[in-house]
């Protein structure tokens, strides 16, 4: 039984295994890219669930800090508001003293030493409390 590339001529059997040859190349090539394409899209798809997962912890963890926040806020406004009333208390107390009272100076420098303080206090008058939708634009990403 003859092969049937035995009865074809020797410059077209060249060509064939030059096909040939070609041929399994560029399939190798092909599968490779094939393969290197799925890898890729694999790892895209893997960070796209690392950022997703990365948003909704953010998000979670910025709903779950609004009441903390909330009583931070609460706080300083408390503060600020007991440093405006010992202000206020310690010079009426001055106002309220008899004019030859030995610890007259004793309150005013208390008084001195609270403006101080209630100055050094009121440069914070609140404590930023996001809302829900602060912590969703917040989370939100690029």
């Amino acid at each position: 039984m003859t092969r049937l590339l035995d009865k074809v001529p020797d410059g077209v059997r060249e060509r064939v295994d030059t096909f040939r040859f070609f041929a399994i190349v560029y399939g190798v090539a092909i599968g490779l890219l094939a393969i290197g394409g799925w890898v890729l899209n694999a790892r895209t798809n893997e960070q796209a669930a690392r950022n997703t997962a990365a948003r909704e912890a953010a998000l979670v963890a910025c709903i779950r800090s609004i009441p903390v926040t909330s009583r931070i806020s609460l706080h300083v406004s408390g503060v600020n508001d007991l440093a405006q009333i010992l202000v206020q208390n310690s010079r009426d107390a001055i106002a309220a003293s008899a004019p030859g009272d030995p610890l007259a100076h004793v309150r005013v420098a208390n008084l001195r030493r609270l403006q101080v303080a209630a100055a050094k206090i009121g440069a914070v008058t609140a404590f930023p409390v996001p809302t829900v939708a602060e912590c969703e634009e917040r989370s939100a990403g690029p």
